[in-house]
């Protein structure tokens, strides 16, 4: 729900620092308790426009909520000078909406109910999804959707040979 930060550091220690951080800041009680940053892809992307040396290559790993033209902007700004990945992380339910209905909803301290039977409930996320792809594609970014349900590591390296291929093994 925010942006964090960790400083680079190599070898195995690096990487399992990595993986722990990873996988702390994936708790999903955790994340329920903190809110959300409507702001935060925007900060994160304005902090990495800063740190990035040019040259490198950025793998952005998000749902891509609240994008907006500042989004596309510091996009542009780090495509000038970066070779960017963009990961989307979904969750089933987000691509396939529950039938109509009324369901009870949480954020872990408030509670109400949703109404999927109105037509703006079920149209809203291929048109959030549509405006991703057009924003990622209008910036010639390579984009990978990620399931929760996914191995990541099988997609990711799936990806990464098609792109390889693609580009003719520089």
């Amino acid at each position: 729900g925010k942006h964090q930060e960790l400083q680079p550091s190599g070898g195995q220690r690096g990487v399992l620092r990595l993986i722990r951080h990873l996988n702390e800041s994936s708790d999903p009680i955790q994340g329920l308790a903190n809110g959300a940053d409507s702001n935060g892809l925007n900060h994160a992307l304005k902090r990495l426009h800063r740190v990035a040396r040019p040259g490198s290559l950025i793998f952005l790993i998000s749902d891509f909520y609240h994008i907006d033209d500042e989004t596309d902007r510091h996009l542009m700004r780090l495509r000038q000078h970066n070779d960017l990945v963009a990961l989307q992380i979904s969750d089933p339910l987000e691509l396939t909406p529950p039938p109509s209905g009324s369901y009870g909803i949480t954020d872990g301290s408030n509670s109400g109910w949703l109404d999927s039977g109105g037509r703006d409930s079920q149209q809203w996320l291929p048109h959030y999804h549509q405006r991703i792809n057009e924003l990622i594609q209008k910036r010639a970014i390579p984009l990978l959707h990620l399931s929760t349900t996914d191995s990541v590591s099988s997609k990711l390296r799936t990806f990464l040979n098609s792109s390889e291929q693609g580009r003719g093994r520089r």
